[in-house]
Formats: structure tokens, C-alpha cells, sequence
């Protein structure tokens, strides 16, 4: 069993980092005047980013690592520049590697990174890699091999995983990349250090958004507040590419209170979503949801996390009492939770309607 030695908690992140007495630390090759500015494209997650800078400076990064949390918050952004600190060089010029149709991209022999094809990673990217992990097992030369989407393990690739980090090959890090640590195989995961990421800190996300987009300030506002930390997101509202979720969860609620046919009216909002869409959305009905209970119950301005929706948190006051919020935070999350698990959308979009249309009193 694991046990938890060091939590660290912040405004900007929180990290939970894990021991067990089976890892061992791994010494990496450090050249005077460590390069440190690969960590430049890495908005906010301070702590994290120290902490692996002083595993470095003391040539004690450990053998296996996890970097987990929510989507677009800069895990796998993390792992890539975590890499190229490392191996002191850079690495992923191109940004973020594509596989298309390969088992794994390869960057010289010292970093290999996988990916899921399909859906899936496959046991045999897995020996793939492997081979060329052993095979180029050279004193003081350090390799990072980073398996993003990690909770898409099939048991073989988990059982292989497994197994290598019982008896990992010298001066290999292994970085696993997943939203859902809990989908690990437990005995992976107790031989990792785990870095939990947390959505990015507002202040961070809009000195970033700023130095991008100097001459927006209206727009870099929204999509701070819309992102809700995730900094994907927040470029892509940027650059014009995403719709405001927002105020598709104030519709949703505004249909389920007005409508005359609210189920049909709301199978026609969600009905071209996907996975990612459905999760925005539900990520962004919670944020309304609890602010306005919020409002509802201290009408303070500086509580809210979407300050900007005061006239659509006024009209909800007027529409749902407390109870009916609580309650339809709690379907919400059930169902923001069910996504991540991979239940079918349409099955959580149709539970999602018919559970707030019940407790609005509709059926």
C-alpha cells in the first residue's frame, strides 16, 4: 500500500504526491547551467513544475510518474517539457506529437511517446517500446517515455506496465497521462509518484491569454471566465472556435422552466454533441447551478465565479428555488462523471433532461 507523504495546496494547483518503498530514485545526467526554460509553455501549475525541478536538482526523479487532472489544464503540455529538462535538449519542436497510424513517435533514443490508436493503448506499442528501452540502456544516459491517455490501457499493456516497473530498465522515467487515475490498475499506480493537476489559476491564464492577445481585453475576460482553467478551451474561445457553453446551460435551465415541451426542445439543443461538448457543457451548467445558489442566498458579486451572468443568475433566482438547484447540481455531476466513465452520450443527455424536467416538477 501507498501512503500519501506530501500535500501541497495552493490557489493554483494541488499536488498529491505518493511513495512506495519499491521505487527507486533515477539519477539524471545534469550539464552546468541546467536549461530550464522548456517550462516557459507551461501556463501556471507552479508547484508542480518546482517540484520537478528540485527531483532534477537533486537527482532524485523517480522512476514512474503520474500526471493527472482534469482535460486541458497542461498535463500532457507538462510531460513534454518535463522530457526535453531531461535530456537537456530540444525535443518537441513540432509541439505535441500526432501518431496518426504509428504504435509510438520516437525522438533519437532518448524519448519515445504513445499514444492510444483507436481507442485503445495496445500491448504491442507497449513491447515495441519496451525493446528499444532496454536495448538502448546506456550508463548516465537518461530516458522519458510518456503514455498519454493512460486509463485507455487494455490489461495486457497494464500487465506489461506492470511488470517493467518492478523491475524497470536503468535511467528510464516513465510519465503516464490520464483524467482518471482511478481507472489505473492499482498496482501501477501505487508504484508511481503521482502529480495531480488542477485547473489553471484565473491570474495565470489571463497573463498568458494577454501576452497572446494584447489588443482583446473583452475577449481574453470571457474566456478566462468560460474556460473555467482549462487553457485549451480558453484558446480556442480566443481564436473564435468555441461556442459559448455558458450560455447553453442558461437555455437549458430557461427551457426546462418555460417551455411547453422541454424534453423535446432540449433533445433539440444537445442533440449534434459529442463526448468533449457534452463535458463543457456540463462543466459550465455547474458553474451557473452553483452560482446561483449562491446568489440566491447572499447576492454578493465577489462569490461568483461568473460575475459577468448577474442578470441570468436574477431571473433564475426568480425560477428555481435552492432545493431544485442543489438537487440538479447533484444529476449534473452524476452525469459529468458518467461521460468521463465513457457511458453512452445520448444516454447521459436523455437522463440529464428527464432528471431536471422531474425535479422542476414537469413529469
Amino acid at each position: 500500500m501507498c501512503s500519501i507523504v506530501e500535500m501541497m495546496v495552493n490557489l493554483d494547483f494541488t499536488v498529491i504526491f505518493f511513495y512506495n518503498n519499491i521505487l527507486e530514485s533515477c539519477i539524471i545526467r545534469k550539464e552546468s547551467g541546467m536549461d530550464v526554460s522548456y517550462f516557459d509553455n507551461v501556463i501556471g501549475q507552479c508547484a508542480v513544475k518546482e517540484k520537478l525541478l528540485h527531483w532534477v536538482r537533486t537527482d532524485h526523479v523517480p522512476h514512474a510518474l503520474i500526471f493527472s487532472g482534469p482535460d486541458g489544464v497542461g498535463k500532457t503540455t507538462l510531460a513534454c517539457a518535463f522530457a526535453e529538462i531531461i535530456v537537456q535538449h530540444p525535443v518537441f519542436t513540432g509541439g505535441i506529437p500526432v501518431l496518426q497510424d504509428r504504435s509510438y513517435a520516437a525522438f533519437g533514443s532518448e524519448v519515445y511517446f504513445i499514444a492510444p490508436q483507436t481507442s485503445q493503448l495496445k500491448v504491442e506499442q507497449f513491447r515495441q517500446v519496451r525493446e528499444k528501452l532496454f536495448l538502448g540502456n546506456v550508463a548516465n544516459h537518461s530516458r522519458v517515455c510518456i503514455i498519454d491517455h493512460g486509463e485507455t490501457m487494455n490489461a495486457a499493456f497494464a500487465n506489461g506496465m506492470l511488470t517493467i516497473l518492478e523491475e524497470p530498465p536503468q535511467g528510464v522515467i516513465f510519465i503516464i497521462i490520464t483524467n482518471q487515475p482511478e481507472r489505473l490498475l492499482t498496482t501501477v499506480r501505487s508504484r508511481c509518484v503521482e502529480c495531480m493537476l488542477a485547473p489553471v489559476a484565473e491570474a495565470a491564464l489571463r497573463q498568458a491569454l494577454a501576452a497572446a492577445y494584447p489588443q482583446s481585453p473583452e475577449k481574453r475576460e470571457k474566456a478566462v471566465r468560460a474556460a473555467a482553467g482549462n487553457v485549451a478551451r480558453a484558446y480556442e474561445i480566443m481564436a473564435g472556435d468555441e461556442k459559448d457553453y455558458f450560455q447553453e446551460a442558461v437555455d437549458f435551465l430557461q427551457i426546462i422552466a418555460d417551455h411547453a415541451a422541454p424534453y423535446t426542445k432540449l433533445q433539440f439543443l444537445c442533440a449534434a454533441w459529442d463526448k468533449r461538448e457534452v463535458l463543457l457543457f456540463l462543466q459550465n451548467l455547474l458553474l451557473f447551478i452553483r452560482d446561483a445558489a449562491v446568489w440566491e442566498q447572499t447576492e454578493e458579486r465577489n462569490l461568483l465565479q461568473q460575475v459577468q451572468a448577474v442578470a441570468a443568475l436574477r431571473q433564475a433566482a426568480l425560477t428555481w428555488r435552492l432545493s431544485h438547484l442543489l438537487a440538479m447540481e447533484q444529476v449534473a455531476e452524476e452525469c459529468r462523471r458518467a461521460i468521463l466513465l465513457n457511458v453512452n452520450v445520448r444516454l447521459v443527455i436523455d437522463y440529464l433532461c428527464i432528471q431536471c424536467i422531474r425535479i422542476k416538477g414537469g413529469i
